[in-house]
């Protein structure tokens, strides 16, 4: 295999070929075999060669650059030559709306950075009417993404303009970056989006009720369970996080008034109520909710139902993750005594992969399993999920590089029918940036039918 030290000399040539895993400058059975063994895992590429190996540019290595490549050796499929990195997508999107006052901004690569690239706020920024917003910016290990961490909130119903000079880049084969993806090396990516509005508007209010969504550990809520409002939740509104708030009173109702009109983001915060012990007891986690209010109409209902549930994280949930070794985070045994049918779901966190968005690494991280008919936000129309489970944290927010998760594999709710060794299905993630469900990788069955895995690229909860 060649290094990555080495690459930076063969990558001066133009043509790269995609599928050249062995970089023999041919595509053939042999590049075939090795793809193979990487996604069974006997012998994974390094980040160089995987590069070669994504033939169908998509950001993973998987089964569909394998047939991919089978096509290219049957010369039924004309190769391609590896593009310039250049940005992949962005999250917000450009020209995205009612994006969070809190919401980072991230940039997602075709191709990893360079082991040695730097980024700062000369080079990637924001700005609104022509001031740059305090920032700090932080590059993934795995050299993927940037991300631009806001150290105050973003100015509301704005629009912010952020700006991503790619001129002095590299990438991890030593090439380089095409930044506005022009084909030509350098240039500036320019792209903006909306905030979200959060004054608030005269007799304009949201009400609602939040309740406990199931009795501690449970991941089922059995027919007779009653809805059990919890108090002492605290709800604000973000970036008027000190003048636009509420609490939940005795029986968990509320009202937020006033409230700003339209589409607003706000957290709720079960640390708070005096059920909860945090953090080294049982307690209700935060969600962040993407909310919407008619103005001068006072009883809006949250989440349009006026009903929010918040999970019961059992005592023993957190666990210290590790700065030298991956982490394996399981359920606490009261769990797994009460859902023996959870045993052998597992969050592997890599090592140093958890942070704040201060930077700070490190923390506890934790699993806790959630009833699928009353979660904190509701699922799409249609989607029936047999298993849900919320990943805590003491603080730390991010993970710095996908986790690989493991789940049992449950028969579909609708269907009865569990899927086969190698079948695949998706993963959803409730996006707490954008309030809304969202599929962010497929899981796969294993080959003895038991559980399925995938990779979570989602943000933690506390």
């Amino acid at each position: 295999m060649v290094g990555i030290s080495q690459w930076s000399v063969h990558a001066q040539s133009p043509n790269l070929h995609l599928g050249d895993v062995d970089d023999d400058g041919i595509i053939t059975v042999r590049d075939i075999a090795l793809v193979v063994e990487h996604l069974k895992g006997t012998t994974p590429l390094d980040a160089p060669h995987a590069v070669l190996a994504d033939v169908t540019k998509d950001g993973a290595v998987n089964q569909a650059d394998v047939d991919e490549l089978i096509k290219e050796v049957l010369e039924t499929r004309t190769p391609e030559n590896l593009p310039l990195a250049t940005v992949r997508f962005t999250s917000p999107a450009s020209g995205e709306g009612d994006v969070s006052v809190n919401r980072e901004t991230i940039m997602h690569f075709t191709v990893p950075l360079a082991i040695n690239a730097t980024l700062d706020t000369t080079k990637f920024y924001a700005e609104f009417a022509g001031r740059k917003v305090l920032s700090r910016v932080e590059i993934s290990s795995d050299r993927k993404k940037a991300s631009l961490f806001y150290l105050e909130p973003l100015p509301a119903n704005s629009r912010v303009k952020v700006t991503f000079d790619g001129s002095a880049l590299t990438d991890l084969i030593g090439r380089a970056f095409d930044a506005d993806g022009d084909g030509s090396a350098g240039g500036v990516y320019r792209m903006s989006f909306d905030t979200h509005t959060n004054s608030g508007i005269p007799a304009t209010g949201i009400t609602g009720r939040v309740l406990q969504a199931a009795p501690e550990a449970s991941a089922t809520v059995p027919a007779n369970y009653p809805a059990i409002g919890v108090p002492g939740v605290t709800i604000t509104v973000d970036g008027q996080e000190q003048t636009m708030r509420t609490t939940t009173d005795a029986q968990g109702y509320f009202t937020l008034s006033p409230c700003p009109s339209g589409v607003f983001f706000v957290h709720i915060d079960g640390r708070t109520s005096p059920w909860s012990a945090w953090p080294n007891g049982q307690y209700f986690p935060t969600v962040g909710k993407q909310w919407e209010a008619v103005p001068g109409k006072a009883d809006n209902l949250a989440a349009g139902t006026g009903l929010v549930y918040l999970p019961c994280v059992c005592a023993g949930t957190l666990q210290p993750t590790s700065q030298t070794q991956d982490t394996t985070i399981a359920f606490p045994a009261q769990v797994l005594t009460a859902n023996t049918g959870l045993a052998g779901t597992t969050v592997s966190v890599p090592a140093n992969s958890v942070f704040s968005d201060d930077g700070t690494r490190g923390g506890k991280i934790g699993i806790a399993p959630v009833p699928a008919n009353r979660l904190p936000s509701p699922l799409p129309p249609g989607l029936n999920l047999p298993l849900v489970i919320t990943v805590q944290s003491d603080g730390a927010t991010n993970f710095d590089r996908p986790a690989p998760v493991c789940f049992p594999n449950l028969p579909d709710p609708v269907t009865g029918i569990k899927p086969g060794p190698g079948e695949k299905s998706a993963l959803w993630s409730f996006n707490h940036d954008t309030g809304q469900w969202e599929v962010v990788g497929p899981m796969t069955v294993t080959a003895d039918g038991n559980f399925v895995k995938a990779t979570l690229h989602a943000k933690v909860s506390v």
